[in-house]
């Protein structure tokens, strides 16, 4: 996750021209992302869902579980108390002889505990009290039955609830959301299916909200989805929107997740722009189009990479803008530059068709005749008419 975030980085460096100050706030981003992620995998190692794989991540996340004994002491927080000041307490804490790694979930606080001794958890819960009394922090220490293996976290998590429901419920699912909805969202982008992309999106949001027990599950789900459509805009050359890199692994409600989704790929689809500027959006693209609908390099294809759009959303734009289909709109352009060349200039007419997009001399002969009903050299030999009717013919461009 941290690769794709850097990769977008450099993505929007490159393409966006990003400001130092822009610059230092991916930064800061990328720091936190990391912190983020950190919490994820004690979330993940206190589900039991941990692989062996990405144990090996521990030492970069400052992830101190040693062993050989385990235990979760779960603090109860009867008053707000910064989660960050909770970090800073356990990391003061920390020794040889009991290591602490907080885990924030659903308005308490657990710490994963790395004990010397199967015998020291008993201390290690006054050493927390103590700290807690000195601080003045207003919290309540429940401790879970010691274990061998960090695999037994989550069975201590539970013996640390007692047996209320929300500790039965944590982990019970063995998927956090549904990877069919994701797929169908990336199918639908691919088709520029918008209100396919909107309903998979309201979709995913359900499953999540529905499968994940608690907030840190919900988070993990929110991250892979964030990840994934990150992947998506660099494998498509589409723009990364920062509401994927700014948001990721943030605490959110299922409502908050989907406006957010929404909001990055309304924004992926048009190129950076908003939803409200679309008519901005479809005004570039028509002067883009005016500007450059004769040069031989020039196709729908490239129209929609200069604006970062799938080539049937770029065309749709243009489309509605115009009112014509892009065949049609680009072949009057293209004929219209053509009668101005022949009636105006002196430019031989094996030269023209190069310069109004035509690389066959041949094949635009037959496409200005199927346009007007002349040859080039007639309507050339006819003084250069008023621009003559155009019949449109896509198809024959």
């Amino acid at each position: 996750e941290l690769e794709l975030l850097d990769s977008a980085l450099h993505h929007a460096i490159n393409e966006k021209k990003v400001s130092q100050r822009e610059l230092m706030e991916y930064v800061r981003m990328m720091d936190q992302q990391k912190r983020n992620i950190r919490q994820q995998i004690l979330g993940l190692l206190l589900s039991g869902r941990l692989e062996d794989e990405q144990a090996g991540v521990f030492a970069n996340l400052n992830i101190r579980l040693p062993g050989p004994c385990f235990t979760v002491l779960r603090l109860k927080m009867n008053q707000a108390t910064p989660f960050e000041e909770i970090e800073e307490m356990a990391e003061e804490l920390s020794d040889e002889n009991a290591s602490f790694c907080p885990l924030k979930m659903d308005g308490e606080v657990v710490l994963l505990t790395s004990l010397a001794e199967r015998g020291m958890a008993a201390e290690a819960v006054d050493v927390l009290e103590g700290a807690r009394d000195a601080a003045g922090y207003d919290f309540e220490v429940f401790c879970g039955t010691p274990c061998g293996s960090l695999q037994q976290l989550h069975d201590s998590y539970l013996s640390s609830r007692s047996g209320e429901e929300d500790g039965r419920k944590c982990g019970q699912n063995d998927r956090w959301y549904d990877d069919g909805s994701l797929q169908n969202l990336l199918d639908a982008l691919k088709k520029a299916q918008m209100d396919e992309v909107r309903e998979q999106i309201r979709s995913m949001g359900r499953s999540i909200s529905e499968r994940c027990a608690t907030q840190a599950m919900c988070r993990c789900a929110y991250v892979d989805v964030f990840t994934q459509l990150i992947q998506y805009a660099l494998d498509q050359n589409l723009p990364v929107p920062s509401e994927l890199c700014g948001n990721a692994l943030l605490m959110m409600e299922c409502g908050e997740f989907v406006e957010v989704v929404e909001c990055a790929v309304n924004k992926m689809m048009s190129g950076g722009y908003a939803p409200s500027d679309q008519d901005a959006l479809s005004e570039a693209i028509v002067q883009y189009v005016n500007e450059h609908a004769c040069e031989l390099s020039f196709s729908s294809v490239s129209l929609a990479d200069q604006f970062h759009l799938s080539t049937k959303y770029a065309t749709s734009l243009l489309r509605e803008r115009t009112g014509r289909t892009y065949k049609s709109y680009v072949l009057r352009l293209r004929i219209q530059e053509a009668c101005r060349l022949l009636g105006k200039t002196e430019i031989p007419i094996s030269e023209i068709h190069e310069r109004v997009g035509y690389s066959s001399a041949s094949h635009f002969v037959k496409v200005f005749k199927s346009a007007t009903g002349l040859t080039p050299s007639a309507y050339r030999s006819m003084g250069g008419l008023a621009q003559p009717s155009i019949r449109l013919e896509p198809d024959e461009m």
